[in-house]
This record gives C-alpha cells, sequence and structure tokens, in this order.
C-alpha cells in the first residue's frame, strides 16, 4: 500500500502493516507514517515497481529523487517491465510544476510523464521496491557504485554539442542571492560574491539556466564554488580533479555534502565565512544564516579584505535583533518546531 504525501510523509506499508524503511524519503524515517482511515484506501490490482518519493528540490533532486532509477536498466527489471509491471512514484507537486525533475531524468534516460504518479492511498497486487544508492540513515550519508553509475550517465547524455551558456569561464562560483524565495534567510552572501569575482570567478545564478546547462558549465569548469547546502551538491556533476570550495555558512554541517564530496577525485575546500548566530544547531540547514568576511576567509583570499565591521553594517542589525522579533522571525522559528516534530531536523 502506498501512502500519498503530506509534507515529506508517505511510503509503503506491506501485508502485515510493518511500514518499510526503503519506501520513506530517508531511512529509519518514522516521520513518514501517518493515521489513515481505511475507507480512503484505493485498491488495485496492478503489480508495480516503486521508485520513491520525488520532491522538487534541486539538492534532494540529485540525491534522494535519482536514488532508485539505477534498477530500471537491471535484467530483472526489464523481465518486471515484460510481465506488465508499471513504475510508480508519489511527488507533492503536479509532473508539469517539476521541469528540473523531469529534465534530470530524461538525462538519466528516462521519462517521468511514462510513470505514474500516486495521488491517493492506494493498495496494489504486488509492490516491487528496489534499494537505495544514496543513503540517508541514522545520520550517515554513504552512496554505491550504482549511484556514481547514475550521474555518469547524466552526463553522457548531455546534448552534442553541449548547450550554449553565457559563461566560458574555467572558474565559477553558484550564487543564492537571485533567488526571490531566498529573502530573510540568507544575508550578506553579495560580499562572498565580491571576494571571489576578485579571484577571477564567475558569479552564476544556477537558477537562470537549465539543468542541461547548469551541467554543462560544471563540465568544463576547472574551480568551483558555492555556499553549503543544495546549490553545492552541484559538485556531483564537476570532472573528478576540480578544485572546489565550499563557504560555510553555519557551524552545522551538511552530511549529504560529506558524501557528495567523495563521489569522486574533487579537491575540497571549506571556508568560514559566517556569523550565524540565529542559526541553532537544531536548525542546521534552516537559517537564516549571516554570512560576512572572516579572517578564515582573508586566508583563503590571501590578503587583507576591506569590509565593515559588524557593529557598522545595517544588516547585522537587522538579522541579529529585528529579524528575530518580526513576523518574519516567528515563521523561521515555528518552522523550525514544526520540522522538528517531524524528525527533519536534530534535537
Amino acid at each position: 500500500m502506498l501512502r500519498f504525501f503530506q509534507w515529506v510523509q508517505g511510503g509503503i506499508i506491506d501485508e502485515n502493516g510493518e511500514y518499510l524503511d526503503t519506501g520513506a524519503l530517508y531511512e529509519h524515517a518514522d516521520h513518514g507514517v501517518y493515521e489513515f482511515d481505511s475507507s480512503d484506501v484505493v485498491d488495485n490490482s496492478d503489480n508495480v515497481i516503486y521508485l520513491g518519493l520525488f520532491l522538487p528540490i534541486w539538492g534532494h533532486i540529485i540525491t534522494d529523487d535519482i536514488k532508485k532509477i539505477w534498477f530500471l536498466k537491471t535484467k530483472e527489471c526489464q523481465r518486471l517491465l515484460k510481465e506488465g509491471y508499471k513504475i510508480v512514484y508519489i511527488s507533492p507537486v503536479d509532473i508539469e510544476k517539476m521541469k528540473h525533475v523531469c529534465e534530470l531524468f530524461s538525462l538519466a534516460g528516462y521519462n517521468l510523464s511514462d510513470w505514474q504518479r500516486i495521488i491517493s492511498i492506494t493498495r496494489y497486487n504486488k509492490i516491487v521496491v528496489p534499494d537505495n544508492s544514496f543513503i540517508n540513515e541514522n545520520g550517515l550519508r554513504c552512496f554505491t557504485k550504482e549511484y556514481v553509475d547514475t550521474i555518469g550517465s547524466i552526463v553522457r547524455n548531455l546534448p552534442s554539442p553541449p548547450p550554449i551558456t553565457r559563461c566560458d569561464n574555467t572558474k565559477i562560483y553558484f550564487t543564492r542571492t537571485r533567488l526571490k524565495s531566498n529573502h530573510f534567510r540568507d544575508w550578506g552572501e553579495k560580499k562572498i560574491e565580491r571576494v571571489f569575482q576578485k579571484l577571477g570567478y564567475s558569479i552564476i545564478a544556477p537558477e537562470m539556466y537549465s539543468p542541461s546547462e547548469q551541467i554543462a558549465m560544471l563540465q568544463q569548469c576547472e574551480y568551483f564554488a558555492a555556499t553549503e547546502g543544495s546549490i553545492s551538491h552541484n559538485v556531483v556533476f564537476c570532472r573528478p580533479g576540480t578544485h572546489v570550495t565550499i563557504v560555510r555558512k553555519s557551524d552545522f554541517i551538511n552530511p549529504y555534502q560529506l558524501a557528495i564530496n567523495v563521489t569522486s577525485d574533487f579537491y575540497v575546500t571549506y571556508v568560514d565565512a559566517h556569523n550565524s548566530v540565529l542559526n541553532s544547531t537544531s536548525g542546521g540547514f534552516l537559517g537564516p544564516f549571516y554570512l560576512c568576511v572572516t579572517p578564515e576567509l582573508e586566508r583563503y583570499y590571501g590578503r587583507k579584505i576591506w569590509h565593515l565591521p559588524l557593529w557598522l553594517s545595517p544588516t547585522w542589525y537587522i538579522y541579529r535583533y529585528q529579524l528575530h522579533e518580526t513576523w518574519v522571525g516567528k515563521k523561521f522559528r515555528r518552522l523550525q518546531y514544526h520540522l522538528k516534530r517531524l524528525h527533519l531536523v536534530k534535537e
């Protein structure tokens, strides 16, 4: 039986009513379980292959969304498809709103529109659940050869010649400053941009490009930099030997990134460039973050960086005091509270 998505809830329960870890967004993710009325269950006599819960968030697209599709290339899967098995998945949004997801799956060799999205609680005759090739269990992130092969197939399937982009620099910095949804979450990244511009990096807002264009840029670059989080997960598409700089915007370490850093032979440097006092350890990836010039960033740059001290920076006061007391700050704290209840953030 498949449970329909509610926030990040959903997955599979077997005929004995046991929840299957490998059907959830994360292994051992008990937040996937929720109560439902048995009268809402739709019976379906089909046999299906379940590919997981697809989130339209770029960091999850290139880790969690593609972690089961390795199975589609196996002889066992081909046999099942010949026997009439159908491919199904769960998602919080319609396929029309998941263009980036669709394009990435297309590069991997699959058409998401050929698969069935589950939109209600459904009982199937049989469900095949492939193992995960990117594993998130008890705070540990790791990957298998099949995951690396999936990334390799995406890169190999880029259009030839590669998509034309407006960046031919071998040093690129991916920024979040152009994101409309990023207001009041990441403060001060413009300062970081200016430092990398002086180091010869082109500043790229990835959301302005298609996935194919982004991956083409990542394939041609020799130096890549970004703040830690979903945007730095793009490292996975860089060539072996790429020099990677990850700008830390919090004391929280992103465990997804630690796994991605070793998917190939990258030279990875972490640089502390924050004073994120409002980002508690319980919030983790949520923020809000305050990026700024630090002694660590100056050592990385190689010389002194002129900048206003925090006590002369208006944004510091907005971040440190006003945000904490406004409705925006309250929204952040309320979101953190709900995610803690769902075990999506550390206690």
